[in-house]
């Protein structure tokens, strides 16, 4: 018998980190312990007085995430525990904001420009991991051949030339399918579509995905790719290569 849990049961109880150890820890936020930023703001690698390397994400008046979204992230990573994720140690709240919450080349156009969410909201970020799963390559503008793109116009650039395998990520040599690897990139370009309502449902994507639908449709091509959208506040960055084992949550507000 199902029965709704109690706002106890759902609740979260973590360690409240002092703003103190977290400046000390990540010498006042100084720019070469910086890992990487993203739409919620950047991230901190740092050391604790207990010699514990972490990560910090940092969000600042400009992050697009609110309270809610921050507890609600919190409850789902303190619930996780696995070895390849990183464990949730503690946070540090000291304000909020109400902005859309999102990182650049994950969201849909329609959430992104006019704040409308729906489950096709989420099957277009699904499909960007799928096209970044493949390529190896980030959804945000890179080069390619002298040519600024996003991963959306290089996916399709690579699939309406028949060349969808040549997306594929170089680390992966000739460990893959290419079938497999057609299949993926045409169900990512599905996944992207412009209009909520061509992209599919996810119970149709584990279908395509597992091979129980012989042939997925052939994909339009997306015309919102990011062309014209630049904030270096939702582009990713990282100027060195680091691992943590454990992150910590916070959001500042000067």
């Amino acid at each position: 018998m199902w029965r709704r849990p109690s706002e106890d049961e759902d609740s979260v109880e973590l360690p409240l980190f002092d703003f103190h150890s977290i400046l000390l820890a990540t010498n006042n936020f100084d720019i070469e312990n910086k890992l990487g930023q993203g739409g919620y703001g950047p991230v901190f690698k740092g050391t604790l007085q207990d010699g514990k390397d972490v990560a910090i994400k940092r969000l600042s008046s400009s992050s697009s995430q609110g309270i809610g979204e921050f507890k609600n992230e919190m409850k789902l990573i303190s619930k996780l525990q696995h070895r390849n994720l990183v464990k949730l140690l503690g946070t540090q709240y000291l304000g909020s904001t109400r902005k859309v919450a999102g990182t650049i080349g994950y969201m849909a156009p329609e959430y992104l420009l006019g704040g409308i969410f729906s489950e096709k909201s989420d099957v277009f970020s699904f499909g960007v991991l799928i096209l970044e799963i493949v390529s190896g390559r980030k959804a945000n503008s890179f080069n390619y051949d002298g040519q600024h793109m996003s991963l959306l116009a290089y996916a399709w650039q690579c699939w309406s030339a028949s060349k969808g395998v040549q997306m594929v990520d170089e680390a992966l040599a000739d460990s893959f399918s290419s079938s497999k690897v057609s299949r993926c990139v045409n169900i990512g370009l599905l996944c992207v579509q412009d209009h909520a309502a061509d992209r599919p449902t996810m119970a149709t994507i584990v279908s395509m995905l597992s091979g129980e639908q012989t042939k997925p449709p052939e994909p339009n091509q997306p015309t919102f790719m990011f062309k014209n959208i630049s904030n270096n506040n939702f582009q990713s960055q990282s100027n060195s290569t680091w691992s943590a084992n454990n992150v910590i949550e916070s959001i500042i507000e000067p």
